[in-house]
């Protein structure tokens, strides 16, 4: 994933926490690229690319901005704009679809919206079973209500379960977040590190 983002753009510093921890959970590789050829502030450490033109060859015009890459020439815009965890992993899902890059399982978890639906053709009355018996047609629409959830298939679960190293930065975040709730209080203007983890 390529990262756009200013050094000077309160957006971006709120960006890096979700984004990071989509990273971690997922096994994403996070390329940073600078528009300003600044670092981040607090975030000194993780090396940047100064942006060459991709910014514009992309049509970004919004920091932050988030670019799937597969390579060796697969590029799809994710966002442009400040995007939850969970909001990232709908539009990840998305635009590696639009990229042809999910296989028929990953396809199921991008349209979980159309797990659990009957069609029409599903509420027609199909040989044996009666339109008067309740139970016949109960059962019946609880055996396609199963077929259409995937029958509870773990691999249809959005998240995985939390790993020590994936709730590493939470945890950071929360304690970083609790100090800047202090500093607050007390007046004070919190220092960049404590802005973004």
């Amino acid at each position: 994933m390529f990262f756009f983002y200013s050094s000077s753009c309160k957006y971006c510093h709120f960006q890096i926490f979700p984004l990071k921890q989509f990273a971690l959970r997922y096994g994403f590789e996070i390329r940073l690229i600078s528009l300003d050829g600044k670092p981040m502030p607090g975030m000194e450490k993780m090396p940047f690319i100064k942006d060459a033109g991709w910014a514009k060859s992309w049509n970004i015009t919004v920091v932050p901005a988030i670019v799937l890459a597969a390579p060796p020439d697969r590029i799809g815009v994710v966002s442009q704009g400040l995007l939850s965890t969970t909001a990232l992993v709908s539009r990840m899902l998305l635009t590696a679809e639009e990229m042809h890059l999910l296989g028929d399982d990953e396809l199921k978890l991008a349209h979980l919206d159309e797990r659990g639906l009957l069609t029409t053709d599903d509420m027609s009355f199909p040989d044996g079973v009666d339109p008067n018996d309740p139970k016949s047609w109960m059962a019946y629409l609880k055996d396609r209500l199963e077929i259409s959830m995937g029958q509870d298939d773990p691999r249809y679960s959005i998240l995985p379960p939390p790993t020590p190293q994936s709730e590493a930065p939470r945890l950071k975040y929360k304690k970083l977040n609790e100090k800047r709730l202090e500093i607050l209080k007390k007046g004070q203007e919190p220092t960049p590190s404590l802005l973004n983890p």
